[in-house]
């Protein structure tokens, strides 16, 4: 309601004077609000309401049948785009709640103090960006948000480091299988050798 009455204040209200004191009145209202928010005071919103719809109301003085003229409202622009742009925050809070868990912070204090410099490396350096993408295991549509220019050579760098990276897992693990194969041949290999010292030692001392 507060940002429909914000919009549409000067569409209803003509009189710079009038329209001042109209404002003032929102204006208090919208700081009890933030009391309310901020303490849980919900008591305050007989000030909240009272303020914005009442004391907006009886503002008019200079020219008092401006508030009973008919005027066609307008959809508040706040709202319409948060609309349009609440893709990307998510994606923006997505990539906060990721960082925030890695550098155990608060997604407040990355979106504050963190983020703003990941998108200055995201927006220079293609190798860093890489491998931080890679370390936070990024999507492309979170790569894109944090670099609009160079987002296309970042997301190629992270697909040729992952090819890399999977490449090495892959001969780590051939190392690591043809060392248990050689120490489970060395293994038998000593048991044989074993066995037959045993034998030789049993067949002498029957001879003898």
């Amino acid at each position: 309601l507060m940002e429909w009455i914000n919009e549409n204040l000067p569409r209803q209200i003509s009189d710079p004077e009038d329209l001042w004191r109209a404002y003032e009145a929102l204006a208090k209202a919208d700081v009890y609000r933030g009391r309310i928010v901020r303490s849980g005071s919900w008591d305050l919103l007989t000030y909240v309401m009272e303020l914005m719809t009442a004391g907006v109301a009886l503002a008019p003085k200079n020219d008092p049948k401006s508030k009973f003229r008919w005027v066609k409202y307008q959809f508040p622009e706040k709202i319409r785009l948060m609309s349009q742009t609440k893709e990307a925050r998510a994606l923006r809070d997505s990539i906060a709640s990721i960082i925030g868990a890695r550098i155990h912070a608060s997604k407040a204090k990355v979106l504050k103090d963190v983020l703003p410099y990941i998108k200055v490396i995201f927006e220079n350096n293609v190798e860093e960006a890489a491998r931080i993408a890679i370390s936070l295991n990024l999507t492309e549509p979170m790569i894109k948000y944090l670099s609009q220019d160079k987002s296309d050579k970042i997301i190629a760098r992270v697909k040729e480091l992952r090819k890399t990276i999977r490449t090495e897992a892959r001969k780590s693990e051939t190392r690591k299988e043809d060392v248990q194969k050689t120490g489970k041949k060395d293994e038998r290999s000593g048991k044989t050798q074993q066995a037959k010292s045993g034998l030789d030692s049993f067949v002498k001392k029957t001879r003898s």
